[in-house]
C-alpha cells in the first residue's frame, strides 16, 4: 500500500483525488496540507487523510511515500525541491516550475535524491494519444511533416492568482497551453530549431495573454503550430492534435483518433469508456514506484516544456523568431508508450 499526501487542496486537487479515489486499496491518501484550514479539512475528510495547514510539518510528521503538489504555479519549484529534500517520491501539477533555471535545479534535485518525480502531464495518457504515438513509432504515415496541437475553450472568466503574470509566470499559454506544448514535445520528430509566438488578449481580464499561436520549425525541416486560448473552443472541427505525414495524417481527441492514409478510406477508433485521464497518471506513477521503471515523463520532460514556454514568451516579447537548442523529440525511455487503457 503506497502512502500518498496532496499538498495544495484547491480546484485541481479535486480532480487528483479521483485518482485516489479509483484507486483504493492501492494508494492511501494519509494527509493533505493547504494554508486554508477549511479547504485542507474538506479534502482530507473526503479521502481519509488528516490535515494540515503547514506542508513542511506534514513532511516532517505525515506517514508519506511520496507526494502530489497542487499549488499555484509559483509555489511549484520549492515544494518540489523540499519533497525530495525530505526523502519523498513526487508528481507535480503543471506547469512543473516557471524558469529554465528552476527547471535545471528541479531536475538536478531528482538526480542527487534518487527519488521518482513526474511532471504531471494527464493529457498524454489519453488512449488516442497513446495510439497514435505507438503507430507513429511504427512508421505507419511515414516521414513526419507537420503536427499541430490545440486546447481552446472558452473560459468564463478568472481570479486571484491566476490573474497576475508574476504568480503564473506568463498568461494562458503557460497554463492550459501547457497541455498543447507538451503534446508538442511528445509528438516531435527532432529538436526545435526556431520558435515564433504571438498572443493577444480577447476576452479574460488578466495580465498575460488569454490566447497564444505559435509557430515551429524543427531541426529535421518539419514545422508545427500550438494554438490554445481562453477565448473561443477548438476550431478545425475540435480535434486536439494532428500529426500529417508522407503518407497521410492521424488526428484526434482524447478518446477517438482517425487515420486518414493517403489512398484509403478514412479509419476510425473509439475509446468510448477510456479512463479519466487524471486516474491514469496517478495509477501509472503508483506502478512506477511499485515497480521500479521511470515514468512516462520525467523532470527532462519538464524542463523541455518549460524551455519551449520560455522561448515562445521571449518571441512574443521581441517580435520576432527565437533559435532554440532544446531537446524536445529525444527518443528515450520517458517517451515510451504505455499501456493504453
Amino acid at each position: 500500500m503506497l502512502k500518498a499526501a496532496i499538498i495544495g487542496c484547491g480546484g485541481i486537487s479535486w480532480a487528483h483525488a479521483r485518482g485516489y479515489e479509483a484507486l483504493k486499496g492501492r494508494v492511501e491518501v494519509t494527509a493533505v496540507a493547504d494554508v486554508r484550514k477549511d479547504a485542507a479539512e474538506k479534502l482530507g475528510a473526503s479521502l481519509g487523510g488528516e490535515a494540515y495547514t503547514d506542508y513542511e510539518k506534514m513532511l516532517r510528521d505525515a506517514d508519506v511515500d511520496f507526494v502530489d503538489i497542487c499549488l499555484p504555479h509559483k509555489l511549484h519549484k520549492p515544494v518540489i525541491l523540499k519533497a525530495l529534500a525530505a526523502g519523498k517520491h513526487a508528481m507535480c501539477e503543471k506547469p512543473m516550475c516557471l524558469t529554465v533555471k528552476d527547471a535545471d535545479e528541479i531536475v538536478e534535485a531528482v538526480r542527487k535524491s534518487g527519488k521518482k518525480f513526474m511532471p504531471a502531464h494527464n493529457q498524454l495518457f489519453a488512449p488516442a494519444l497513446q495510439e497514435a504515438k505507438r503507430l507513429i513509432g511504427e512508421g505507419l504515415i511515414g516521414k513526419i511533416h507537420f503536427i499541430r496541437t490545440q486546447d481552446c475553450f472558452r473560459n468564463n472568466g478568472i481570479s486571484g492568482w491566476r490573474t497576475n503574470r508574476d504568480e503564473m509566470g506568463g498568461g494562458e499559454l503557460i497554463d492550459t497551453g501547457y497541455h498543447p506544448n507538451y503534446m508538442m514535445n511528445y509528438f516531435a520528430p527532432a529538436p526545435v530549431a526556431q520558435v515564433f509566438a504571438m498572443g493577444g488578449r480577447y476576452r479574460v481580464t488578466m495580465d498575460g495573454e488569454d490566447t497564444g499561436f505559435v509557430a515551429l520549425k524543427f531541426q529535421d525541416g518539419s514545422m508545427g503550430n500550438i494554438l490554445s486560448s481562453w477565448a473561443f473552443p477548438v476550431p478545425s472541427g475540435g480535434y486536439i492534435f494532428s500529426v500529417t505525414g508522407e503518407r497521410g495524417e492521424l488526428l484526434g481527441t482524447h478518446n477517438l483518433l482517425v487515420l486518414k492514409a493517403l489512398g484509403m478510406s478514412d479509419a476510425r477508433r473509439e475509446w468510448p469508456n477510456a479512463k479519466d485521464t487524471f486516474i491514469a497518471e496517478i495509477e501509472h506513477f503508483a506502478e512506477c514506484l511499485d515497480t521500479g521503471r521511470e515514468p512516462l515523463q520525467t523532470a527532462s520532460d519538464g524542463r523541455d516544456v518549460v524551455r519551449l514556454i520560455t522561448a515562445e514568451y521571449e518571441s512574443m516579447a521581441t517580435g520576432r523568431a527565437v533559435s532554440y537548442g532544446g531537446s524536445a523529440g529525444r527518443q528515450s525511455a520517458s517517451h515510451e508508450v504505455v499501456a493504453r487503457a
